[in-house]
């Protein structure tokens, strides 16, 4: 989609901004799954420097230089999640089980781009961090149907989790060796549909696209280190699983804190460890806060930084105990003044 301005003001400036979506819908399960656009301009590892001086939280971090921003000032890394795992049981005693399927487009109409990435994984974080590489002509683009066994060789059957990182580096040209700049990733979780054993059965997904530090909904957009979401759910029908993820390369403490429909004092909290790059997930009420609690709805979830410099980013997992049917939902960044 290209969009072109057609009316300026007094000044001669143009305003106003198109986010483009997409849901695609399985024909069988009539699942629908989001897509979000991306601007090209967004697909760059290495924005202005003023541009990230003024978005960084902090006057003091501001003032003294690209240094103190993530990765040093340097291009930022890129991060989604990767799984293979099998869930729990759902009301008919089937189990999903949960891959990740991703989509590398390169959307430069004359450069070809060579990307590389690693898998961290978190269920054993010793183990030897395996690398993949593509290259992709201009405009093209590559499907992995689930990444895990087909970039890096793990078997269906081995049971991991955690992040895919794309890192970037440069030539002593200068040139980029390895990079996604104008590299679009988009990823789905997804399962085959568990209550069907038929050779043609559907299937249940969420997407997301891949993030950086830079992304709109990290905690970097925000100056209270603050993100949070209306919806949290545990009942006979949803889990919520919680899921949070470092993204600027240093470790830090947030703050998950449950509050009930029209509650300014929070049911529980408790404080979460994210190392380098690290990776959290887990259900929330339970495991997280650990609250007992069942049938409660609409419970607002915020994540509040209270030590570290990383930069988090926060998404809550809703899961439909009878499908299996997932929807991710990113935590938006809260900002003094806004009331959000």
């Amino acid at each position: 989609l290209e969009f072109k301005p057609r009316a300026a003001d007094a000044l001669g400036n143009y305003h106003g901004a198109v986010v483009p979506f997409a849901t695609v819908i399985d024909q069988r399960t009539q699942d629908g799954s989001l897509r979000v656009g991306v601007s090209h301009k967004a697909l760059n590892p290495t924005p202005p420097v003023q541009e990230s001086l003024q978005a960084f939280r902090g006057t003091a971090s501001a003032q003294a230089g690209p240094s103190r921003l993530p990765f040093d000032g340097g291009p930022a890394q890129l991060f989604f999640p990767a799984v293979h795992l099998q869930g729990g049981p759902l009301l008919s005693g089937e189990r999903p089980y949960w891959r990740t399927r991703v989509t590398i487009t390169n959307v430069n109409p004359v450069d070809q781009r060579l990307v590389r990435f690693a898998f961290r994984t978190q269920t054993d974080t010793a183990a030897v961090v395996p690398f993949a590489s593509l290259g992709l002509p201009p405009g093209g683009s590559f499907v992995y149907e689930d990444v895990l066994e087909d970039a890096f060789g793990i078997a269906p059957d081995q049971a991991v989790y955690g992040t895919i990182q794309f890192e970037t580096s440069k030539r002593e040209d200068g040139s980029w060796q390895f990079t996604w700049q104008d590299i679009d990733v988009q990823t789905e979780t997804y399962t085959l549909d568990p209550n069907d054993f038929t050779i043609n059965r559907g299937q249940f997904s969420t997407g997301m696209e891949a993030v950086s530090y830079l992304h709109g909904y990290s905690s970097f957009q925000s100056n209270l280190g603050t993100a949070q979401f209306d919806g949290g759910e545990n009942s006979s029908r949803v889990r919520t699983n919680l899921v949070l993820t470092e993204v600027g390369g240093a470790s830090c403490t947030v703050a998950v804190s449950a509050y009930l429909p029209g509650s300014f004092v929070p049911i529980a909290s408790a404080a979460v460890r994210l190392p380098a790059l690290g990776y959290v997930s887990k259900e929330l009420f339970k495991q997280t806060l650990g609250l007992d609690l069942t049938e409660v709805t609409d419970v607002r979830v915020v994540v509040r930084q209270i030590d570290g410099d990383g930069v988090f980013l926060a998404f809550a997992s809703k899961i439909n105990l009878e499908s299996g049917d997932p929807d991710n939902i990113l935590l938006r960044p809260a900002t003094a003044g806004t009331g959000r």
